[in-house]
């Protein structure tokens, strides 16, 4: 049975998904600090998170758990919020955040979402090379083979969501609103947000056999063929 941790300060928000989610091991908890305990202890197959939790930012405890190695590994992190503010969404994307469902919600679309996430999640996965980079999917982690050794690169969230699409499909050119929607979906992310995150890529994939290219101002497309930076 999957697991999953609702941290929420409303108790009836948390006795109502207990009750949507019967099919699941649903634990709850009211607190940031016992929530973090919790997460840096065990795994959860997926975390539903409040923002405005016990008077503290629940996208705190986001950053605070996404910076710990494999912490979030092959977990489903849905938002819980009250909050319509553009900007909260993005930078719970940008910390890790797979979903972003505001209150009140119907408990029957929470189920479908997370049931369509989990099971995504639990389908085979594929490790890709990519000249000496390593995709694993599985672990959601990028590597770079030196000396027979593997080195994780630590990539981002975002970062990674970026690279396995430009991916996909190498030599094919993806235009800056193309990879806007498919990493950021809805959100009204700028093209230099785009610029930035890509230039981060490629400072640590530089050493590699693989590159990102600009095209024509328009959009990037990765390579095993070329190198340029610019």
């Amino acid at each position: 049975m999957k697991s999953i941790l609702c941290i929420d300060d409303d108790l009836v928000i948390l006795t109502l998904i207990s009750e949507t989610l019967s099919d699941y091991q649903v634990k709850t908890v009211e607190t940031f600090n016992e929530a973090y305990k919790l997460i840096d202890s065990q795994d959860y197959d997926a975390i539903l998170l409040d923002i405005q939790l016990d008077h503290q930012d629940g996208l705190r405890l986001l950053e605070k758990i996404s910076k710990k190695e494999g912490c979030l590994n092959n977990t489903a992190v849905f938002i819980l919020s009250s909050h319509k503010d553009i900007s909260k969404k993005m930078m719970a994307f940008s910390l890790g955040a797979d979903d972003f469902i505001t209150k009140p919600f119907d408990p029957l679309e929470l189920q479908i979402r997370l049931d369509a996430r989990l099971k995504k999640i639990s389908s085979p996965q594929e490790i890709k090379n990519f000249g000496d980079l390593i995709l694993d999917l599985q672990k959601q982690k990028v590597f770079q083979v030196i000396n027979e050794e593997k080195i994780d690169l630590s990539f981002t969230a975002i970062e990674l969501k970026i690279f396995i699409y430009l991916t996909s499909q190498l030599e094919r050119v993806f235009s800056r609103q193309q990879i806007i929607d498919e990493v950021w979906s809805n959100l009204s992310v700028t093209e230099r947000t785009v610029d930035a995150h890509i230039g981060h890529i490629r400072k640590k994939i530089a050493n590699s056999m693989l590159t990102i290219i600009t095209s024509n101002n328009f959009g990037y497309f990765a390579s095993l063929n070329l190198k340029q930076h610019k």
